[in-house]
């Protein structure tokens, strides 16, 4: 296929897929809003790709927040840069009925439940409140169903909903339906590991949201995040509706420090950094085909990293280049971003098809994340097929021993 009729490249944004275990059909309740964490880790994506696409409800639930990070989600919205779908519409039926097949919905189901009865029986402290990292696992398995061609898959890192571990992501991949488990972490992880070296070389660093410095803003949206905790995992393990945890948001209360947060130097800050990006994209445009190309070469293994690391080096000085002068003209502010969340795979088809990697893995943390592979690896070996619902069922004993449970 030649460069000039390639398809688009584009990056699929996760949202809290996790609601959907609550109902057998994906016609649900508004689900959670966008990762606002794209908006600094992920954004530089948007200066190669030719779309974020969201979950229509998630762009829904931005719209009615007062939040510069939700200003930022419309003004792409508005400049056709953040396209919503209903991505249950898109959702893998085969994925949907091998978590269904295997127990970890009903599993799922269940440990929500407990996880509801603690928080409303005032077992768990707000400080202490937090998303088991099985359940985090779970919803990147679901987003994994979610079968888009030509994406890269974005897996988030909010405060709820954080980074998960290489195990988990390699647990995450031991379900899909259309790849034999057995060869899983060396090709998966394999075509992951080339994705993220080669954004790495290719893409500058950028942020679209700017940065909370001033101290009175970072200790209200401390007090904010306490506040909003419990409810939030409340509305989440399917207490009550989105429309009942709206209106609790966006009380006075919460409004009143959302004004500190996101003062109006915060707003003028964050549209300098969106004209930034529409300019530099307008000038690079002819740089974005060549760039996911080169991007889908080193990805299929069609063309090493180090063949292609000239050729990505030169997309990163052009791109970076506009966006310097951007830089000095406007004051723009930029934050380093060097690690990403993406994650893409190369299906059956020769489409880039549902996989999602953190790989924003610190360096601080890669010693770590090597031996939970290492036990992962071995785990597999010795359960072989049982190794999803086994290896999740001892995470959650794990957590459960830990807390006390």
């Amino acid at each position: 296929m030649s460069e000039s009729s390639s398809p688009p490249l584009n990056v699929v944004l996760n949202t809290w897929f996790l609601l959907h275990v609550h109902h057998a059909s994906f016609d649900v309740q508004t689900l959670g809003g966008l990762p606002n964490d794209f908006l600094t880790r992920g954004a530089a994506s948007l200066l190669i790709v030719d779309q974020a696409i969201c979950d229509e409800g998630g762009l829904a639930t931005e719209a009615a927040m007062p939040w510069v990070s939700s200003h930022i989600f419309k003004t792409l919205h508005a400049e056709n840069l953040l396209r919503p779908a209903p991505l249950q519409h898109n959702y893998s039926s085969a994925v949907f009925r091998r978590l269904e097949d295997t127990g970890l919905l009903s599993w799922a189901r269940k440990a929500m439940r407990e996880e509801l009865g603690k928080i409303k029986q005032g077992d768990v402290a707000d400080e202490e409140l937090e998303l088991p990292s099985t359940l985090r696992w779970l919803n990147s398995v679901m987003f994994m169903g979610v079968d888009l061609p030509d994406t890269l898959h974005y897996d988030y890192q909010e405060n709820h909903f954080g980074a998960l571990s290489l195990a988990a992501q390699q647990l995450t991949n031991s379900v899909a339906p259309h790849i034999v488990e057995t060869e899983i972490t060396e090709d998966q992880m394999t075509r992951a590991s080339r994705l993220f070296a080669a954004l790495s070389i290719a893409l500058p660093d950028f942020a679209l949201l700017p940065p909370i410095v001033d101290k009175a803003a970072q200790e209200a949206l401390k007090e904010n995040m306490r506040k909003e905790s419990r409810m939030m995992y409340r509305y989440v393990y399917g207490d009550f509706p989105h429309s009942q945890y709206e209106r609790f948001r966006t009380g006075e209360e919460f409004r009143q420090r959302d004004s500190i947060i996101d003062n109006a130097q915060r707003f003028r800050e964050a549209d300098k950094n969106l004209e930034a990006l529409f300019r530099v994209r307008s000038k690079t445009a002819a740089v974005r085909p060549h760039a996911q190309r080169v991007i889908r070469n080193v990805v299929n293994g069609s063309c090493s990293l180090e063949d292609m690391r000239s050729e990505l080096e030169t997309i990163r000085s052009t791109i970076e280049d506009a966006l310097e002068h951007e830089t000095k003209a406007r004051d723009l502010h930029i934050i380093a971003g060097a690690t990403f969340l993406l994650g893409a795979v190369e299906t059956m088809t020769g489409h880039f098809g549902p996989f999602a990697l953190s790989a924003a893995l610190s360096f601080a943390k890669a010693a770590h994340a090597f031996r939970e592979a290492t036990e992962v690896r071995r785990r597999h070996e010795e359960l072989g097929r049982e190794f999803p619902l086994a290896w999740i069922a001892g995470l959650y004993k794990r957590e459960r021993e830990k807390r006390g449970g």
